[in-house]
C-alpha cells in the first residue's frame, strides 16, 4: 500500500487527482498529458514503473515531443511542484509567496514553492541571503534530505550502511536514513555520489520507494565488526564488537606469551580473523617513591590481589597486611618521628590492583634514606618475589591549597591541598577579612580534604573571599598562604569557548570558560558535537579531540588533531570549527551556545632555538629554555660540559609542566660543583611539535658557585599583646639593618612604619612592638613573616614563618548617618559591628551626640534627670547601626531632627557602641545627618 506522511494527511481531503494547471511559463517537462506514452523509456527500463508511479498519480509529466528524458536533472523549481503534488499538499494558483527574491508572484513555479514553505517544515529551505535558486539542480543529498524531510523517515537500526563516501557530510545521517529504509540503491554497492546531480528517472525511483514501502529494497543487517580483543591469558580472549555486545572466547591453542600471533574464531556463526598478543609480565614491583613525606608508592608490574596486602580489602580505611612492606631507616641521624607500619597508616590499592599508596599515621612522616622491602603481594596463584628497594626522602615542599569551593549540598566550604596533613595547629582561617570562629572541622586523620561550615554573616548568592595559612604538613613545611575568592551561589553562567588557537600544524586548542562534566567530556572527546570544515567548506570526521590536563589542570582544555591541514596548497589553510547549540554540559548543569569560528593555520617550517639556559633551584641541572615546544628525539646528542671538559653519566629530560625546557643534569642526581657549565645541541637533539629538529648550537654557559652553606633559621614568638619577638639561632647576632619594619610582615602585610622595632643588649633578640592603636583590625591568628634579617656573621638566614595571636586594635569609624524615617536613624561604620543592644537613650547619647548646632538631643531626660529616658531600640546588620527611638514628653528629638541641618559626632565617652572584637567607636569624628 502507499505510505503517507504523518505531517501531510489532513491535506488528503483536498482533491489531487490532476496536476494544478501552471502558467505557459513552466517548463516542457510539465506540460505533456499524463497518460502519454514515453519513447525513451522502454518497458525494460530499470526505472519504468518508478516513473508510471508518479505520472499516475500526476506529479510528474513528460516532454510534448512525447519523451520523458530519465537522464536529466531536475532544479529546485521543478521538485517543489513534484513533492507539492506527491505530498497532496493544497496548491492554489492564486497563492504565491514574497518570501524569496529570485521567485517573483510570476514565476511558473511559485504556487508549488509557496505550498512547500508555508505547508511543511525542513522539506525545501531557502539561502541565508533570501534567495530560492529556482533553476539550481538538486544533487543527490540535498534529495536524500528533502525526502526524509517529507515522510519522516527515521534510521532503522541494525542495518548495514554500504556507502563508502558520505562520511563526514553535513547530509550523511540523511543518506543512511534512506539507505537503512530501503530508499536508496546507491550509483554503485559501495557509493552514493553524494554531489552528483539527481536525474528525473532516479527521482521517481527515490519518491516511489519512499511512498510504496513493498517497493523498497531489501538492505540486508549488519554483520558486526570486531572493536577490540584482548588477551585475558594464554586460552582466553574478551571480544568487543562493534554492536557494543561483548564476548569471551576459549582458544584452542594457547598463545605464546609477547608474540603477536593471528587467531580464528567464532562468534553467533561468524567468523573472524585478528592479530592479539598476550602480554605477559612477570610479577614485580616495578618500583618504590616517596611522593611526599607522609606518603609512600609502591606500582607492580601486574595487578596484585587487594585481600593480600590490605587488612581491611573491603573497607574504606586499611592498614598494610603484617610481612608486605618494612622499613629499615639507614640514615645516622635521629628522626623521632620516623614511621611505624602496621598500627595506624592508611593503605589504598588503587582500582586497577597496580598501585598500592600507604600514607603515614598522624604525627609519624618519612625523612631520610630507607631500604624498603616488599614481598608476599599475591596475584592469584603467584606471589611477588621479594625484593628491596632504596630511596631518599626530604620534603621540602611546601603543601598548597589546590582548591576551594563551596558546596551547597552540605552547606560547607570544601578544601583540597596537594598533600595529606593531619594536624590544623596554627591554622589562620578567615572569611571577608574575619577570623572563622568555628575553624575547620577537625581531623580524622591524615588528610588533604579540608571543611568548614558556612559562617551566618556570609549569604547565599555572594562571593565569599576565603584566606587560609599557618598550619604545616608534617614535615615542617608551611602551606602556602592561599587568599581564593568563592561564589557561594548556583553557576548559572554559560558554558563558553574562551579560546581557540594554533598550537602545531595540526593541532588547535579549545579552552572553555567552565570544566565540562564527564558525560560532556566524553561526548566531546569522541567528537560528538563538534563540526569541523575543510578549507573547500565541506565538513570532515578526519579529527581527534583530547583533554589536555598538562598545559590546563582545571580540565577545561582540548586539544583538536585536523588530520586534513596537509597544506598541499600553500603554508596556511582556513578550517571552521562549529560546536552545536547544547552539545555540551558544564559541571553545574549549563548548557553551551551555538559557537563558530573560522581559524587559519599557518605551517611552521622553523627550527627550534636555544633562548637561555640557567641553574635549576636543586642546583642539580642545568636548564635549557628553548624558543618553542619540543620533544627530546636523540638524547645523547645533548652534551654537558664542565670547564671545556665532557661530561658522562648524564640525563636528559624535559622539565616537569613545560614543553620547551631541557633538564640536563647527572643520573645519579648529584648537585653541580662549582665552574663553568655549556650545554651544546647536536642537529636532530630535539624536533619541534610540528617535527622541524634544532640545528647545532651551544647554550650560553652557566656559572656556578660552590655549594653555599643551609641558610639558618630564627625563632618566632608572641611576648605581649601585638608584641613579638624574632630570636636568632645559637651565637649569632643580628645587623642593625635587620630592624627595617619591611622585614616584618603579618599576613602578607609589611607591618607599620610606626612599629617599635628593637634589639637587645646582646643583639640576638629582636623586639617588635605595633603601634597601639590603627595597626590591628581583627583578634585571632595571624601568620607571621620574616624576610631579610641579616646576620653579622654573614651566614644566610631562611625566611621564617609562624603563627601568632593579634589583638584588634583599630577602632571602627563612623562614615554616615541617614534619617531612614521619623524615628529611625541608621549609623554607618567602616567595619562590622558588635551585635550590641542599646538599652536606653542614655547609652545612646553618651556614644553620639546629635546637634542642629543650637540644641543637642537631650536623651528624653528632664534637665537633671538620670532616668527616665526615650525609649531606644537597636540592631545591627554587618557595618550599619539601626536605632529606632520613642520620644517622651520631655525629648526634644523632633525639635532636632526636624532641623534643617543636624550633625552627628561621636563623643569620648563612648563605651556601648563597639566593633566585632570589642574595640569602641573611634571619637570626635563628625558627619551630616542625611535625610
Amino acid at each position: 500500500m502507499a505510505y503517507q506522511p504523518k505531517s501531510y494527511r489532513k491535506f488528503l481531503a483536498t482533491s489531487v487527482a490532476a496536476a494544478v494547471v501552471v502558467t505557459a511559463a513552466a517548463p516542457a517537462a510539465l506540460a505533456a498529458p499524463a497518460d502519454a506514452k514515453f519513447s525513451d523509456v522502454s518497458s525494460s527500463h530499470w526505472a519504468i514503473d518508478d516513473i508510471n508511479y508518479l505520472v499516475e498519480k500526476g506529479a510528474i509529466q513528460g516532454y510534448p515531443d512525447g519523451t520523458f528524458k530519465p537522464n536529466n536533472s531536475i532544479t529546485r523549481a521543478e521538485i517543489a511542484v513534484v513533492l507539492a503534488n506527491t505530498l497532496g499538499l493544497d496548491v492554489d494558483s492564486e497563492v504565491t509567496t514574497d518570501k524569496f527574491s529570485d521567485v517573483p508572484a510570476t514565476h511558473w513555479a511559485n504556487p508549488y514553492i509557496a505550498a512547500i514553505v508555508d505547508q511543511t517544515e525542513g522539506v525545501i529551505d531557502g539561502y541565508e541571503n533570501g534567495t530560492f535558486r529556482p533553476s539550481n539542480t538538486i544533487t543527490r543529498q540535498e534529495m536524500a534530505k528533502m525526502v526524509v524531510e517529507a515522510y519522516d523517515l527515521e534510521l532503522v537500526e541494525g542495518k548495514d550502511l554500504p556507502f563508502t563516501d558520505v562520511s563526514g557530510l553535513w547530509s550523511t545521517d540523511y543518506i543512511n536514513i534512506l539507505a537503512s529504509n530501503g530508499v536508496a540503491a546507491g550509483m554503485t554497492a559501495t557509493t552514493f555520489a553524494p554531489r552528483g546531480e539527481v536525474l528525473r528517472a532516479q527521482t521517481a525511483a527515490f519518491i516511489h520507494r519512499a511512498e510504496v514501502e513493498e517497493e523498497r529494497i531489501e538492505v540486508p543487517g549488519l554483520v558486526p565488526t570486531v572493536s577490540s580483543v584482548t588477551a585475558v591469558n594464554a586460552t582466553t580472549l574478551t571480544v568487543v564488537l562493534s554492536d557494543d555486545t561483548t564476548h569471551e572466547v576459549t582458544l584452542d591453542t594457547a598463545l605464546v606469551a609477547n608474540e603477536a600471533t593471528e587467531v580464528t574464531f567464532e562468534i553467533n556463526d561468524v567468523e573472524y580473523t585478528e592479530t592479539v598478543t598476550w602480554v605477559y609480565e612477570e610479577l614485580a614491583v616495578a618500583s618504590v617513591n616517596a611522593v611526599n613525606g607522609k606518603q609512600l608508592v609502591v606500582n607492580f608490574t601486574q595487578p596484585v590481589d587487594a585481600s593480600s596486602v590490605l587488612t581491611s580489602p573491603t573497607a574504606s580505611t586499611s592498614t598494610v597486611k603484617t610481612g608486605v612492606l618494612s622499613l629499615n631507616r639507614t640514615s645516622t641521624d635521629t628522626h623521632s618521628n620516623d614511621v611505624v607500619l602496621g598500627v595506624a597508616e592508611r593503605a589504598v590499592l588503587s582500582s586497577d590492583g597496580k598501585t598500592l599508596t600507604v600514607t603515614a599515621p598522624t604525627g609519624q612522616f618519612f625523612k631520610g634514606n630507607y631500604d624498603v622491602t616488599v614481598k608476599d603481594a599475591k596475584s592469584g596463584q603467584n606471589t611477588i618475589p621479594s625484593v628491596i628497594k632504596t630511596i631518599s626522602v626530604d620534603d621540602t615542599t611546601a603543601p598548597i591549597v589546590n582548591s576551594v569551593v563551596y558546596v551547597p549540598a552540605t552547606d560547607k566550604f570544601e578544601v583540597t591541598l596537594s598533600e595529606p596533613i593531619d594536624s590544623l595547629t596554627g591554622e589562620v582561617l578567615r572569611i571577608n577579612g574575619q577570623p572563622v570562629a568555628s575553624g575547620f572541622d577537625a581531623l580524622t586523620g591524615p588528610t588533604n580534604k579540608l571543611t568548614f561550615a558556612r559562617p551566618s554573616s556570609v549569604a547565599t548568592g555572594t562571593n565569599a573571599t576565603i584566606y587560609i595559612a599557618g598550619f604545616s604538613d608534617a614535615a615542617g613545611n608551611f602551606v602556602t598562604p592561599s587568599t581564593t575568592t568563592v561564589p557561594v551561589t548556583q553557576d548559572t553562567t554559560a558554558l563558553a569557548v574562551a579560546s581557540l588557537e594554533q598550537v602545531t600544524n595540526q593541532k588547535v586548542r579549545l579552552t572553555f570558560n567552565k570544566e565540562l562534566n564527564s558525560a560532556s567530556k566524553t561526548a566531546l572527546e569522541s567528537g560528538t558535537g563538534v563540526v569541523v570544515t575543510r578549507p573547500n567548506g565541506s565538513t570532515t570526521s578526519n579529527f581527534t579531540v583530547a583533554q589536555n590536563l598538562t598545559v590546563d589542570n582545571t580540565g577545561k582544555t582540548y586539544d583538536i588533531t585536523l588530520s586534513d591541514a596537509t597544506y598541499t596548497n600553500g603554508n596556511s589553510e582556513v578550517f571552521g570549527i562549529t560546536l552545536i547549540k547544547d552539545a555540551f554540559t558544564d559541571v553545574t548543569n549549563n548548557k553551551n551556545d551555538l559557537y563558530s569560528k573560522s581559524i587559519t593555520l599557518n605551517k611552521d617550517t622553523v627550527a627550534p632555538t636555544v633562548t637561555s639556559a640557567a641553574l635549576a633551584s636543586n642546583r642539580q641541572a642545568i636548564e635549557v629554555t628553548l624558543s618553542e615546544g619540543v620533544t627530546i628525539t636523540n638524547p645523547a646528542q645533548v652534551k654537558l660540559r664542565k670547564d671545556g671538559a665532557e661530561q658522562t653519566g648524564l640525563s636528559v629530560a624535559l622539565k616537569g609542566g613545560t614543553d620547551n625546557v631541557l633538564v640536563v643534569s647527572y643520573s645519579s642526581g648529584a648537585e653541580l660543583a662549582g665552574g663553568s657549565y655549556q650545554v651544546r645541541l647536536e642537529a636532530g637533539a630535539v624536533t619541534d611539535l610540528n617535527g622541524n629538529a634544532n640545528n647545532a648550537v651551544n647554550a650560553p654557559s652557566v656559572s656556578v658557585s660552590a655549594t653555599p652553606a643551609a641558610p639558618l633559621n630564627v625563632a618566632v614568638a608572641n611576648s605581649g599583646t601585638n608584641v613579638f619577638t624574632v630570636t636568632a639561632p645559637t651565637g649569632q647576632t643580628f645587623t642593625t639593618a635587620s630592624l627595617n619594619h619591611n622585614n616584618f610582615r603579618i599576613d602578607g602585610q609589611a607591618v607599620s612604619s610606626n612599629s617599635d622595632i628593637t634589639l637587645n643588649s646582646t643583639r640576638d633578640i629582636i623586639t617588635v612592638s605595633l603601634p597601639s592603636e590603627d595597626s590591628v583590625k581583627i583578634s585571632g591568628n595571624a601568620l607571621f613573616t620574616t624576610n631579610g634579617l641579616a646576620l653579622e656573621s654573614g651566614r644566610a638566614l631562611a625566611t621564617a614563618t609562624a603563627t601568632v595571636t593579634v589583638t584588634d586594635n583599630t577602632a571602627p569609624t563612623l562614615t554616615g548617618a541617614q534619617l531612614v524615617s521619623a524615628n529611625v536613624i541608621k549609623f554607618t561604620f567602616d567595619e562590622n559591628l558588635d551585635a550590641l543592644t542599646l538599652t536606653d537613650a542614655a547609652d545612646l547619647i553618651d556614644d553620639i551626640q546629635l546637634s542642629n548646632g543650637t540644641v543637642a538631643y537631650n536623651g528624653g531626660f528632664a534637665s537633671g534627670a538620670t532616668s527616665g529616658g526615650d525609649t531606644v531600640v537597636s540592631s545591627v546588620d554587618g557595618k550599619s547601626l539601626v536605632v529606632t527611638v520613642s520620644p517622651n514628653s520631655d525629648s526634644n528629638w523632633a525639635t532636632v531632627v526636624n532641623s534643617s541641618q543636624i550633625s552627628v559626632t561621636t563623643l569620648d565617652t563612648a563605651d556601648t557602641i563597639k566593633d566585632a572584637n570589642g574595640v569602641v567607636i573611634r571619637d570626635n569624628v563628625r558627619v551630616n545627618l542625611v535625610k
